[in-house]
């Protein structure tokens, strides 16, 4: 029988909704650098200059400049996620979004336009970003508007009503970093789904992961741990966000590349045929969380312990046959259907 090598998370379960296409990208990123990222796996990009940050290779963030990102970004087989000049938007120069729909949306390297990063702690309203996604979905239909909400709005504040993908943002290790805090990643994913399943469009939910560290608005902020960067994606994903951005790429070390950011980003490509499987049964209930997940007629079962304590635990399920579990803290078991019988799975990416 075909083996089933289930990756193991620190801290949870995976169990995972991945669409046929799971964008996995990187804020923050020149060309000088996209050999890096296509060689580790990522598959969007994006730069914040054609927003209006500075920069020696795109002093201006015109058109011409972001035409010339988009050709360098098609070489190496990425897309692009494009945004348009803060100052425009708050000026309410929507001409400048338009010129830049008109010139850009034919582009083969095009994939997302980001209308406004965090717009509800910055600069626009909802009532601005919904006319700027009107404009934006007249003059291109095909394109996705990306939206980034902060953490200061866990409910959205309306933000997902002018966008068809809403990003939501945590950074949670810090000096001091309690583990607890970690959580706030997933549950910011689980309340924007929550609020998004309310709204008038489809939106899906993508979530920004930490991959930085240092000082930043007085907060010392700290490189995430492998470990601690497999949660914050992976429980992500069982929340149910459709796509991970990695927050930033020019701005991380490439020690954190290479030791972190480069095995997660090759699981989840590893993974993708199996856990795009059906869901046959699951239980999110702390403090151990499980699911079965078909692939042809194989069935697996992951279930994680979401506390610091040894947690026993028997695990039934209609037409399966009952399993009992003793998980150690914050650990994870993977088990494989074989015979009528559940039998442990164990892989290392070591």
């Amino acid at each position: 029988m075909r083996k089933f090598f289930i990756f193991i998370t620190f801290y949870s379960l995976l169990f995972v909704h991945l669409l046929a296409y799971f964008p996995v990208g990187v804020f923050q990123i020149s060309p000088d650098r996209f050999s890096k990222a296509d060689s580790i796996g990522i598959m969007v990009v994006h730069h914040y200059h054609f927003e209006g940050w500075k920069n020696n290779k795109y002093p201006t963030g015109d058109n011409i400049e972001a035409l010339d990102y988009l050709d360098k970004t098609q070489e190496y087989g990425l897309k692009a996620m494009i945004g348009f000049n803060t100052k425009d938007l708050i000026n309410g120069n929507f001409e400048s979004v338009i010129n830049r729909v008109d010139t850009l949306k034919n582009h083969p390297a095009l994939k997302y336009w980001y209308l406004a990063d965090e717009p509800d702690i910055n600069f626009l309203s909802v009532k601005e970003c919904k006319q700027l996604y009107n404009i934006i979905k007249k003059r291109d239909p095909e394109h996705p508007v990306v939206i980034t909400i902060s953490s200061h709005r866990p409910k959205l504040g309306g933000y997902e009503e002018a966008c068809d993908i809403v990003i939501v943002d945590s950074y949670p290790i810090r000096e001091n970093y309690h583990i607890s805090k970690i959580n706030d990643v997933k549950n910011r994913v689980r309340n924007a789904i929550n609020v998004c399943k309310k709204s008038s469009t489809k939106v899906k939910v993508f979530v920004a992961i930490q991959s930085f560290g240092g000082k930043y608005d007085n907060v010392n902020y700290e490189y995430p741990t492998l470990a601690q960067t497999r949660y914050m994606v992976f429980s992500s994903i069982i929340e149910g966000a459709s796509g991970i951005f990695f927050y930033s790429f020019n701005w991380c070390k490439i020690e954190h590349i290479n030791n972190v950011i480069y095995p997660i980003v090759k699981e989840l490509h590893f993974f993708k045929g199996f856990i795009t499987g059906e869901l046959v049964a699951s239980s999110l209930a702390s403090p151990v969380i499980h699911s079965i997940r078909k692939s042809k007629n194989n069935y697996i079962l992951i279930a994680a312990n979401t506390t610091n304590k040894t947690q026993n635990s028997n695990l039934n399920k209609d037409n399966f046959p009952s399993l009992s579990l003793k998980i150690m803290p914050f650990d994870v078991n993977f088990f494989e259907l074989k015979d009528n019988e559940w039998k442990e799975i164990k892989f290392s990416y070591q």
